[in-house]
């Protein structure tokens, strides 16, 4: 899987798929590689970035309620968690 970047946006796709979006359609050939740029039709360019673990939870679909960073900063501020400190965790799974 690679992430295409075009200003704020992100798209999430496999080597070897098509994008359409408002920009142009974008051909995604099969040895694209992480720092390529590719062109839309319309000439619009989008820089090919390999996907990272944070873009999980922002581009796959999420079949529970994994533990987003804003609840992770509730959490710590209300427990007082610091660093050095031990953590259980009993929950059941992130969700994806």
């Amino acid at each position: 899987m690679i992430l295409l970047v075009h200003g704020d946006r992100e798209y999430l796709r496999e080597p070897g798929d098509e994008l359409h979006t408002d920009l142009g359609v974008v051909d995604i050939p099969d040895d694209v590689a992480s720092g390529d740029t590719l062109e839309s039709h319309l000439g619009e360019e989008f820089q090919v970035r390999a996907l990272r673990g944070p873009d999980l939870f922002n581009h796959l679909d999420r079949t529970g309620a994994p533990m987003m960073p804003r609840d992770i900063g509730l959490v710590i501020g209300h427990t007082g968690a610091a660093a050095g400190d031990r953590v259980l965790d009993a929950g059941t799974g992130t969700g994806i």
